[in-house]
């Protein structure tokens, strides 16, 4: 639970960095998901999430940097294939995921970092 309210935090804060008028240069955000498995479903499914708040807020795809295993949505425990949640009964926050612009499974390496 304590990293739920770090990451809940941490989004919040980006959004109020983002939204600032002050800044004329061109805006990344980079969010990673720092594990892989079911049993880390919360980090990515906080990734997908931020992906969208920071959408929200103006952030074109090309400025967004994404990186994650990608192996929840259609995982064998998941029981609605495709669909990832970040609260209960929330939105579906993997539809949407530009997957072509991500570094996902195999390809998160030190080498690409």
């Amino acid at each position: 639970m304590k990293s739920v309210l770090i990451v809940t935090v941490c989004i919040a804060y980006l959004a109020t960095l983002l939204q600032g008028a002050d800044f004329n240069g061109k805006k990344w955000v980079v969010l990673a998901a720092a594990s892989k498995g079911w049993s880390n479903y919360g980090d990515q499914a906080d990734v997908y999430h931020g992906y969208h708040v920071v959408k929200s807020l103006g952030i074109p795809d090309e400025n967004i940097i994404l990186f994650y295993y990608n192996d929840i949505a259609y995982n064998t425990n998941n029981p609605t294939p495709g669909v990832v949640i970040n609260t209960p009964h929330g939105p579906n926050v993997y539809e949407g995921i530009p997957l072509n612009r991500s570094y996902t499974g195999h390809d998160i390496t030190p080498s690409v970092i």
